[in-house]
């Protein structure tokens, strides 16, 4: 997998003061860890 560009295709969010942060790999898994770790929790409760 090439990594030199980990900005993904162009997406961003625009924060609060209207720049564009560009969403990058590393946000996405940290997000995906984050629902995963959620759902265990519910899951075994």
């Amino acid at each position: 997998m090439d990594n030199s560009n980990d900005h993904l295709n162009g997406a961003c969010i625009i924060d609060a003061q209207g720049h564009e942060i560009p969403i990058t790999e590393a946000m996405i898994k940290e997000a995906l860890e984050k629902i995963d770790e959620s759902w265990s929790t519910y899951r075994h409760s």
